[in-house]
């Protein structure tokens, strides 16, 4: 029977101290709950939601929370003005917003991590031009690129994710390509260098390893934005339409009872809150982790 190597075993450490370190960690712990609430949430819609999202009943339009219906049933966050069921409207929404953050952050990553990782290795003309791009686009307000875009493509959730895809790419390659710039002038690097190592070998073995903990902190950080982004642009009727129910879609639909049914806006701005609060928790605690003057305090242990 084979015996686990150093290398398993040291990895093996790492994750026992890293779940110790979570544990001891009460806004992170908080983070992760929130977190999985909403995957679970999400996930388990189906199963979950007392009600159908899209069912409509004129005669239970903006009912309170708590309110029970004719047939026994409560609706624990009461209703919206066509008598859907907003907690039910709310986890499907949760759907949405996870799903466009898991389909978001993947592009935005690959285009960001590739782009810095050639600006920072190459350097020269090649840096220059690709950072004049980063430039250009920082230039442009965010909010007004991503409606100049959905407005051209137009109102779809494909589109949605493309969008947003293409416009978070940027604080990938900044940092990475700062990363890399650092790493190439190492020893190893130049010694691998000499010995004949192609540029391939050399960014796939030796850069891209040393730069994963910052690109995994960077995703992690990206989400929030995601959510509040793809919630901006269905509050403004831009994003995944009517009537499949999105939080942002929701608080839009729900501004015109402000003053009579409070619940309308309430409840999915507590929710897109709560999402958003967990997963900034969850990656402050994350970024501390894999923050290489920490570990270098951990010392051995790490």
């Amino acid at each position: 029977m084979a015996t686990p190597g150093p290398v398993s075993a040291g990895a093996a450490r790492r994750t026992r101290m890293l779940a110790r370190r979570l544990t001891e960690s009460r806004p992170a712990m908080l983070g992760l709950l929130l977190v999985l609430v909403v995957a679970v949430s999400a996930a388990g819609a189906p199963l979950l939601a007392p009600y159908s999202p899209y069912e409509q009943d004129i005669r239970a339009r903006l009912k309170p929370p708590g309110w029970r219906g004719p047939d026994g049933g409560i609706r624990l966050l009461g209703t919206d003005g066509l008598g859907r069921d907003v907690l039910s409207r709310i986890m499907y929404g949760a759907r949405v917003s996870l799903l466009v953050a898991l389909a978001t952050v993947p592009i935005s990553l690959l285009l960001g991590v590739t782009l810095g990782i050639t600006a920072g290795y190459a350097g020269g003309q090649v840096d220059r031009v690709i950072m004049r791009l980063v430039d250009i686009q920082l230039a442009i307000p965010f909010i007004l690129l991503t409606l100049a875009v959905i407005a051209v493509l137009g109102p779809s959730l494909p589109n949605l994710i493309l969008t947003l895809g293409i416009t978070g790419w940027l604080t990938y390659a900044r940092v990475i390509r700062a990363e890399t710039m650092s790493i190439r002038r190492l020893e190893y690097v130049m010694a691998a260098r000499a010995l004949g190592a192609t540029s391939w070998r050399i960014v796939t073995r030796h850069i891209a390893p040393n730069v994963l903990s910052s690109v995994v902190v960077l995703a992690t950080l990206q989400v929030p934005g995601i959510v509040i982004g793809e919630a901006s642009l269905s509050f403004l009727g831009l994003g995944v339409q009517p009537p499949n129910p999105t939080w942002g879609g929701m608080l839009s639909e729900g501004r015109q009872y402000v003053w009579t049914a409070w619940w309308l806006v309430t409840f999915p701005g507590l929710a897109l809150t709560l999402a958003v609060l967990g997963v900034n928790l969850l990656g402050d605690w994350m970024r501390d982790m894999f923050d290489p003057r920490l570990r270098r305090q951990l010392g051995s242990k790490w």
